[in-house]
Order: C-alpha cells, then sequence, then structure tokens
C-alpha cells in the first residue's frame, strides 16, 4: 500500500515537473515585454516579475539577439543575487536601482563545472537588465547612467 501511494505520488510529480520543462516561456513567444532605453539604444525585454520567471530568467535559452534584453522586476530593493544556471551564452548584467544604473558585471561566463558562481550588485537593486555580452561596452554603458521604459508593457 505505502509503495503505491510513494509511486503514485512520483508519478505525479514527474507529470507536473514534464509540463512545466515542455511549457516554458521563450522570448517572442507569449510573455510580458516593454521597451527599454538607455544612451539612446532601446531594447526589447521580456519582463521577469515573479518568483518562477525570475529564476528560469534566461536559462536553457540558445541565444539572444543583440536588441532583445531580459528585465527582472522585485517588489523592493535589496541585494538581489544572480547565478549562471542553465545558461548557453555569455550576459552582461545590469544593476538598476529605480532608473539608475547602480552596477554593471560584464562578460559574465557560462559555468563550465558543477559550481556556480553568484554575482550580486555593489547595493540594493530593485530591477536588473540581462543583455548578451559586451553590449554594455559596446554602446558605452556606465554606472550613473538612466534607464527609461518606452511605451507601455505589452504581451508579445
Amino acid at each position: 500500500m505505502l509503495k503505491t501511494i510513494f509511486f503514485a505520488l512520483f508519478a505525479f510529480v514527474l507529470i507536473v515537473l514534464l509540463g512545466f520543462l515542455l511549457n516554458r516561456p521563450k522570448i517572442g513567444s507569449s510573455g510580458k515585454f516593454v521597451d527599454i532605453e538607455i544612451r539612446e539604444k532601446v531594447f526589447r525585454s521580456e519582463i521577469a516579475d515573479t518568483i518562477a520567471t525570475r529564476s528560469r530568467g534566461l536559462s536553457g535559452r540558445e541565444t539572444l539577439a543583440d536588441d532583445r534584453a531580459m528585465f527582472f522586476i522585485f517588489p523592493f530593493a535589496g541585494p538581489q543575487s544572480f547565478w549562471m544556471r542553465g545558461m548557453k551564452f555569455s550576459l552582461d548584467i545590469l544593476w538598476i536601482n529605480g532608473e539608475r544604473i547602480v552596477g554593471i558585471d560584464k562578460n559574465v561566463p557560462v559555468p563550465t563545472g558543477l559550481e556556480l558562481a553568484i554575482y550580486s550588485p555593489p547595493g540594493p537593486v530593485d530591477r536588473v537588465l540581462e543583455i548578451n555580452a559586451g553590449l554594455a561596452d559596446k554602446f558605452g554603458f556606465r554606472v550613473g547612467d538612466m534607464i527609461s521604459l518606452v511605451g507601455a508593457i505589452t504581451t508579445n
């Protein structure tokens, strides 16, 4: 009897997990988006504003176009930390408090071993923008630069 209950519970968890993995949203599909401008460069940014979307981030995606980004929104400013679990390409991480960039981690690499490095801002942040590695230097983004949301949040 106990084995049957355990097996049923295991099967249920496996089905839920498979459903989650097969139905993950990808950039360019359903989801919330906003255009973010920094120094006259605009990024079409997918919004990650729930625990699930912030945890998943860009993990598992093959690429990110140079005019796309992932925009993480937190309910409060704090010492938000990130990792590169499941990442397949390197990133620049822009740490944002309000509308101002307070830190930039450039060329954050894809993990190569089992240990995951943790990346943290220099102070409290309530937003984070992830873009392709090298773009912060290419466009001259600096600590102190202002970001602005261009237009309304949209779906697709």
